[in-house]
């Protein structure tokens, strides 16, 4: 961008008449971007639907709370080791959430011994945080559109995938909404979505 706001005089002119070109070639370009933007746009939401689990969960929910309570946890260890007041926190912050959630999960009355036997199973095994970062990928939370919830995203390795169902339970009694398949459009998309459509329409897209 600076190139071109920032450039000097002289060079703005040509700028000017590069970009006006004939309309050959303006609508050769415009055809490619209408082709490119559906596709990329399609095979990114479903690599965002295939590789997470969301849910919605009231903010207040222990669940939420345990999450951003382990990640703050972690962040001013984190902070401490810099500053020489302590050792740095081992693994990755979203493995340490995942172990608070865990021990949420484990005092939830949603949960059958079943699934507590899963989680213990799966915790006695967990004893290396480096290498959970290999098992728990995805473990965070983020703001939703309503100030009261927040937005919670998964992915784990099979070898976690009994944890996570029987977590899902705790979630579920908690008021979370579990969603599945692809994330509705924003207003934004939408709109690039029209502007393509339209342009494809009158330059007649194959």
């Amino acid at each position: 961008m600076d190139a071109w706001e920032l450039g000097p005089p002289a060079a703005r002119p040509m700028a000017k008449r590069v970009a006006v070109g004939t309309e050959k070639d303006m609508a050769k370009a415009v055809h490619l971007i209408a082709r490119l933007c559906p596709k990329n746009s399609l095979e990114v939401r479903q690599l965002q639907a295939a590789c997470f689990v969301m849910f919605i969960l009231p903010k207040a929910c222990p669940y939420v709370q345990a999450v951003v309570n382990a990640t703050k946890q972690y962040a001013d260890k984190a902070k401490g080791a810099q500053s020489g007041k302590c050792e740095p926190p081992p693994g990755e912050p979203h493995v340490h959430a995942w172990a608070a959630l865990l021990r949420v999960a484990m005092d939830d009355e949603a949960l059958n011994t079943d699934d507590r036997q899963a989680i213990e199973q799966h915790r006695a095994v967990s004893t290396d945080p480096l290498i959970m970062s290999g098992i728990v990928y995805v473990c965070k939370v983020r703001k939703a559109f309503d100030r009261d919830s927040m937005k919670m995203f998964f992915s784990v390795h099979r070898d976690a995938e009994p944890s996570l169902t029987a977590l899902t339970k705790g979630l579920i009694h908690a008021g979370g909404r579990l969603k599945r398949g692809q994330a509705p459009r924003s207003g934004l998309e939408r709109e690039v979505q029209e502007v393509v459509d339209h342009l494809t329409e009158i330059l007649g897209g194959k």
